[in-house]
């Protein structure tokens, strides 16, 4: 930028000449303000720069803030693009403020905002036989700019005495899916949470947190049928979200029960129904008026051959209640959802689930064949007579021509 200069108007006296002479001289150039202008490259819709001033004086300086909109961070990894030049300062808890000074000419800032990371889902886990309990899950869609440093699992016995010593818990570095938490007692049931944190530590946008009502127990079937792993898992809920958060738990440890064909059939079983492996039972307190929890049932090897999966309860809302074909079967694992208040649901109070399930055998239904019947087969005497009665009504039904 070219500076506009200035002449000075001087006074000088003369002494030997007895006069005073009026000199006008080039000035000093006028202090000159370089404009400061910013980019921003994200999907957001509020948030940007702020800035002290919109230029840099020449003789001062400007301090310009990268400030995020609620749900995104300051990528700090890609840092502030344009605070580089001599006499520059950058500082901020996330090298998110750019000072400016003795400004060169014109300044060009930019930054980059990620989204909030996420936290993960699809929680699941199962027991290794070895008295741990191995959870999984699905990494975070947003990392918050960094990568991932460290997953940790708290694992909480239902129901929960408040005493911390009765957690259990482990910690499991890097971008991994699953983590080993030692501690399981086979045939109690557990509430998982679990918080993931980036390598920028745990300053906003950088951590999060997630909590499964998923409790599982591996039980005993009746008859010796072998343990069957039951996995429940309720609404998922994020501790970054400002809405209530549920609290649908299992109110006890789940059991299988032996039921007679007879009791099935009095419940609306279909006829001669039978349940080999038991009909399994658990009741959920705390749960929100249509809230959605899955069910997955881990079987022994072959046990479901030929079964099929039933639940008793209404199979439609406001229906009563029996045993109707819900869920499905893949392998030796049965999975199905149940609505609280709506289809599958067993309990008329508003914040609770009942859920009796079995997988059936049922007979197989007899084929139709047709609606016809086959006409039976007359005799001579009745067909001579079947002629008769035809001649008869064909000479009363004629016409003189």
């Amino acid at each position: 930028m070219t500076k506009p200069l200035t002449s000075k108007l001087l006074q000088m006296t003369l002494p030997l000449l007895g006069a005073t002479m009026l000199l006008t001289m080039p000035g000093k150039a006028e202090a000159a303000d370089y404009p400061i202008t910013t980019t921003v490259t994200s999907g957001m819709s509020t948030g940007g720069w702020v800035c002290t001033s919109n230029s840099v004086p020449e003789n001062g300086s400007a301090t310009c803030s990268a400030i995020p909109a609620p749900g995104y961070v300051f990528d700090d990894v890609t840092g502030i693009g344009g605070c580089d030049q001599s006499g520059d300062l950058i500082s901020g808890p996330y090298n998110d403020i750019c000072t400016m000074t003795n400004a060169p000419g014109p300044r060009h800032l930019a930054a980059n905002f990620v989204p909030f990371m996420t936290p993960p889902t699809n929680l699941d886990a199962h027991p290794d036989g070895s008295g741990n309990l191995v959870v999984s899950w699905t990494p975070p869609t947003h990392n918050g700019g960094h990568e991932i440093g460290q997953y940790t699992v708290w694992v909480a016995p239902v129901p929960f005495s408040g005493n911390l010593q009765d957690m259990l818990g482990a910690q499991c570095n890097g971008n991994v899916t699953s983590c080993s938490v030692p501690g399981y007692q086979n045939g109690q049931a557990y509430t998982i949470g679990i918080t993931v944190f980036n390598e920028a530590g745990a300053g906003d946008g950088h951590f999060a947190y997630s909590e499964e009502t998923f409790q599982v127990a591996t039980l005993s079937l009746p008859g010796g049928s072998g343990q069957a792993t039951v996995r429940w898992h309720g609404p998922l809920v994020d501790r970054n979200s400002q809405e209530p958060q549920p609290a649908c738990m299992l109110s006890s440890t789940p059991s299988f029960t032996a039921r007679s064909t007879e009791d099935l059939q009095s419940q609306g079983a279909p006829l001669g129904a039978a349940a080999p492996l038991g009909v399994l039972r658990f009741q959920a307190t705390g749960c929100g008026l249509d809230e959605i929890t899955r069910v997955v049932i881990s079987y022994p090897a072959g046990a479901l051959a030929g079964l099929q999966a039933y639940k008793y309860g209404p199979p439609e809302t406001g229906a009563a209640p029996n045993w109707f074909a819900h869920g499905a079967i893949s392998g030796d694992t049965v999975t199905y959802t149940m609505v609280n208040d709506g289809v599958g649901d067993n309990d008329s109070d508003t914040a609770a689930i009942d859920d009796p399930f079995a997988p059936l055998a049922v007979s197989p239904k007899e084929p139709v064949t047709s609606g016809l019947r086959a006409v039976p087969t007359l005799g001579q005497w009745g067909l001579m007579l079947l002629i008769a009665v035809a001649g008869l009504l064909g000479g009363r039904m004629r016409k003189p021509l």
